[in-house]
């Protein structure tokens, strides 16, 4: 049902907007708004919201002063005006339309604010308290691609096809940063986010062909660009101290980038789905899959590669999914750099294929457990010491014993017509991040903060 909802915002978009105008980056930059975003009507008289970006189309109603909307996605702009296009709810029903950004010169959406605030003593997340965990605050944004924490556990950054935000954990006072966008693409866009280890500077991959961007926080300005790849599928991974880049090519081959833009070609797949590095940035480990869910893919090897020789060290065969093509699939690596889980399938008895997590020793590139009965496309995550994995299947959030592979405690998180996108843990292991669907409009996602509530 959500899915049908995004698909029929995408459908109006497209048959909406023919002979667009593109706004300039400046227009876009200074505005106070931002697609995939919630805002509030503040005009004095009642803003028309009109068919198409052309104020000679149709007015189909108008809004009123404090009237909550959603921005769907970057503006147009058209007639010397920058038009934005959003949804609104009235009885349940969704409406779709266009507004322009000022009214006699005058702004007439003022963006809602949303900060996070949790409490400073954080508590680690082990096996002995999941009977305390539970959902702490909340925040929306339009189709969140990827979840980072810097490493003092203190700020959040949520990467979005619009812009990129980044949310102090521990006071309601602060106001998100947001870093502008530098391409628009709700089904490509952003392929990693990593805070430096110094939590002075963010890194960016994947925008729009694979570039490594290095952004000033708190300034919010790009202080360098480097690598990229004109024919990038939207896949990459940046290691932990920020040095190196691996980025996927439509033809399946890696390209792996050292600061000294030396570039090695690693060959093999297909089509790539996820990459990672080990902690230390000795090992690259690749999945095959589908970059995104518009693109099909039969191929779903893992494989081991060593990072200074470029050599394959090892390849695993997952077995093929029932549905004709594969997923984009996940890997989580814990923080010691001994462990790999990635979300797949299994052979059962009853069924043809069954979801699980695959755990491998890293050090030997051997398969050490099989977890059944959850995975399949599903995001996963090691708490920091290593014990536990956490493990997103639908709608539903599992957490598991590694070294026993038992079942400890699931949540159910929402509405069963719904699913988990990603999860990210805090360094310390205190917080978890959970981008879902099922947020106030159809094109707007939930993300949540759990944590131990004693």
């Amino acid at each position: 049902m959500r899915i049908m909802g995004i698909f029929a915002i995408v459908l109006w978009m497209s048959s909406s907007i023919q002979a667009q105008t593109s706004c300039t980056s400046d227009q876009v930059a200074n505005s106070r708004l931002t697609g995939g975003t919630l805002t509030q009507v503040s005009a004095q008289q009642p803003l028309s919201l009109y068919t198409e970006y052309a104020t000679s189309s149709e007015i189909t109603t108008t809004l009123e002063n404090g009237t909550s909307v959603w921005l769907i996605a970057e503006p147009v702009c058209a007639e010397a005006l920058i038009w934005w296009p959003l949804s609104f709810s009235v009885d349940n029903n969704i409406i779709n339309g266009w507004v322009v950004e000022t009214q006699d010169g005058e702004y007439v959406l003022e963006p809602i604010s949303q900060t996070i605030e949790v409490r400073a003593d954080h508590i680690p997340i082990t096996a002995d308290n999941l009977g305390n965990l539970e959902r702490v605050t909340t925040v929306e944004y339009g189709w969140p691609l990827d979840l980072a924490w810097s490493s003092d556990s203190a700020n959040l950054a949520i990467s979005t096809p619009w812009a990129i935000w980044i949310h102090a954990v521990s006071s309601s006072q602060a106001e998100p940063l947001r870093l502008p966008p530098i391409i628009s693409d709700p089904f490509g866009g952003l392929g990693a986010l990593k805070f430096n280890p110094d939590n002075q500077t963010l890194l960016t991959a994947g925008i729009p062909y694979g570039e490594l961007n290095t952004w000033s926080l708190p300034s919010g300005e790009i202080l360098a660009s480097s690598f990229g790849s004109p024919d990038y599928s939207g896949v990459a991974a940046i290691s932990a101290d920020g040095t190196l880049l691996a980025s996927a090519n439509w033809d399946g081959s890696i390209e792996l980038w050292t600061q000294e833009a030396d570039v090695k070609r690693l060959e093999g797949h297909t089509l790539v789905g996820a990459l990672a590095f080990s902690p230390d940035g000795n090992m690259l480990i690749s999945r095959g899959g589908a970059p995104h869910s518009s693109v099909g893919s039969r191929e779903n090897t893992l494989r081991f590669w060593d990072v200074a020789s470029g050599e394959q060290l090892a390849i695993f065969d997952l077995p093929q999914s029932a549905a004709g093509t594969e997923p984009r699939g996940h890997l989580a690596i814990s923080s010691d750099g001994t462990k790999l889980a990635t979300s797949a399938f299994i052979e059962g008895e009853a069924d043809p294929l069954q979801p699980a997590v695959y755990l491998f020793d890293i050090r030997t590139q051997q398969m050490t457990r099989v977890i059944e009965g959850v995975g399949g496309d599903g995001d996963l995550t090691f708490t920091p010491d290593g014990r536990l994995i956490v493990i997103a299947a639908g709608n539903i959030l599992t957490f598991y014993d590694v070294s026993s592979g038992q079942k400890l405690d699931e949540f159910t998180l929402i509405s069963s017509l719904y699913q988990i996108n990603r999860i990210a843990l805090s360094p310390d292991g205190s917080l978890l991040a959970i981008s879902h669907e099922g947020g106030t409009f159809p094109s707007s996602q939930s993300i949540d903060l759990w944590a131990i509530v004693e």
